[in-house]
C-alpha cells in the first residue's frame, strides 16, 4: 500500500464530505473508515508508532462523524470539525506517524 496516495485519498474524501447529501456523506465516511483502517494494519505491519497513530485515526474518524451528523457536534460548526479532521490528516503524515513530510 502507498501510505501517501491512501492519506491524500482520505483528505480528498474529507474536503468533499460538507458539500455531499446524506446518503453521500454516509458512503463516503465508509471509504474514509475503510482507508483509515488500512492505514492502521500498515502501522501495525511496519512497526510504526501504533498506539499513537490508532490515537490520530480515532481523532480524525470521530470528526468526520460529527461532520456526517452521527455523533453531537457539541456546539461546534461543521466546518470547525472539517478544520480538526484536517490536522488529524496532517498528523499522519508527520515525523510521528507515517514520516511523510
Amino acid at each position: 500500500m502507498d501510505i501517501k496516495r491512501t492519506i491524500d485519498a482520505i483528505r480528498e474524501l474529507l474536503d468533499k464530505l460538507p458539500g455531499q447529501g446524506k446518503g453521500e456523506q454516509l458512503q463516503t465516511y465508509v471509504t474514509m473508515k475503510f482507508l483509515s483502517n488500512e492505514l492502521l494494519e500498515c502501522a501495525k505491519e511496519k512497526k510504526l508508532p501504533y498506539l499513537y497513530i490508532e490515537e490520530i485515526i480515532g481523532e480524525l474518524d470521530n470528526h468526520c462523524r460529527s461532520i456526517v451528523d452521527l455523533e453531537d457536534r457539541l456546539g461546534h460548526p461543521i466546518d470547525q470539525h472539517h478544520s480538526w479532521a484536517r490536522i488529524a490528516i496532517n498528523k499522519l503524515e508527520s515525523n510521528h506517524c507515517f514520516k511523510i513530510k
